[in-house]
């Protein structure tokens, strides 16, 4: 503040766009919640949840019980970490696989199977809610897990799903 008067009282002209800006930037902190918008996804009219379910299953392989075939209908998310990726079930259960994103991802039905970002992969039956934020939008699932959408993937993300606004 003293700096800002000081130099107010050196350059006026300067002072004035200086102080409008930061004025401005004061207000979009104060009103930032309010500003937040939450979309809600429409269910899905041009998907058939019998192809889904009839995807054939994955196969995983755990330590303890061997190797298991899983229903690709109750797969939340994925979560890529390097050349592994972590399988979120349904039940809660977790099992990593030995297999980049990319090529589970092929595995995968294209029309259930949305990509948010360059670690995340989610089914479409899961998606709650998505709220744009200022800093980056988020989808909420509905097992509470919130995930981050990058900007590229918002854009096509838009396009493939539908929203209805929140009327709150």
């Amino acid at each position: 503040m003293i700096t800002c008067s000081v130099w107010y009282r050196v350059n006026p002209k300067l002072a004035e766009p200086f102080l409008l800006s930061l004025l401005r930037l004061i207000l979009l902190l104060c009103l930032l919640p309010i500003l937040a918008m939450v979309l809600y996804i429409d269910p899905p009219a041009d998907l058939n949840r019998h192809e889904l379910y009839n995807w054939p299953p994955l196969r995983v392989y755990e330590s303890d019980t061997g190797a298991q075939w899983l229903a690709v209908a109750d797969l939340v998310y994925l979560e890529g970490e390097l050349n592994y990726t972590w399988l979120h079930w349904a039940n809660g259960r977790r099992i990593l696989v030995p297999y980049t994103l990319k090529r589970v991802e092929a595995r995968l039905p294209p029309k259930w199977f949305v990509r948010l970002h360059r670690h995340f992969m989610v089914n479409r039956q899961f998606i709650d809610r998505i709220d744009l934020t200022s800093t980056s939008p988020l989808c909420y699932l509905l097992t509470g897990t919130d995930l981050p959408i990058s900007r590229r993937c918002w854009v096509v993300l838009r396009k493939q799903l539908t929203f209805h606004k929140s009327t709150w």
